[in-house]
């Protein structure tokens, strides 16, 4: 008999602005806490150090139903109870110790067959490009690997409400794949962008 997709426990971890429709959909955004409490998100907006799309980023939070969680530290799912865990643009703004725990996170939560779904920039294309274009600066500024240091308080404070942006680790299929395996992924394949082995990857 074949399970409904009702049935089916598929978890998006880090989903920021796009929460998949029918999953539980979780993210540690600061924004995410703020936009719960309706007298402190009255705060933040009064204090003027967000720009319009980031203030309408937490009314979207709002609106959604996007639950809180560190998969770094904890998936709050039971161990062996999830058919898929998707996460998107997420890894690569973990440290590498962060990124060793959130996955080891996801193989506890996975069931036996279950499948995890990692998507990141892709390192060798970044370096290929380089290769082609001598562009150094591109290079360093696609790698997002650092941010500007915020001169004004209100830019600290932005920081702290909306997160960092900037990623601390970057992987390329083979040095992704071997992670997983280390972690004790038995079956890890690299996919083109916007391809997919989950069946029915959203309702």
């Amino acid at each position: 008999m074949m399970m409904s997709n009702q049935d089916r426990l598929r978890i998006n971890v880090g989903c920021g602005k796009t929460p998949t429709a029918g999953w539980r959909n979780f993210d540690n955004s600061p924004s995410l806490l703020i936009s719960r409490y309706p007298y402190l998100r009255l705060a933040v907006q009064k204090l003027k150090v967000l720009t319009h799309d980031q203030t309408e980023y937490l009314e979207f939070l709002n609106r959604n139903s996007i639950e809180w969680a560190n998969g770094a530290k904890q998936i709050p799912v039971s161990t062996a109870s999830a058919d898929v865990i998707y996460s998107s643009h997420m890894l690569e703004h973990l440290d590498r110790n962060e990124a060793r725990r959130f996955l080891k996170e996801a193989y506890r939560c996975l069931k036996p067959n279950g499948i995890l779904r990692i998507v990141v920039p892709d390192l060798e294309l970044a370096v290929k490009d380089y290769l082609q274009n001598s562009d150094a600066d591109s290079f360093v500024a696609r790698l997002k690997l650092a941010h500007q240091k915020p001169a004004a308080l209100s830019e600290r404070i932005k920081g702290w409400i909306v997160g960092w942006r900037d990623h601390r680790w970057m992987y390329d299929g083979q040095s992704l794949r071997k992670l997983l395996f280390e972690i004790g992924f038995s079956r890890v394949e690299v996919l083109e962008a916007g391809c997919s082995l989950i069946a029915e990857p959203g309702d």
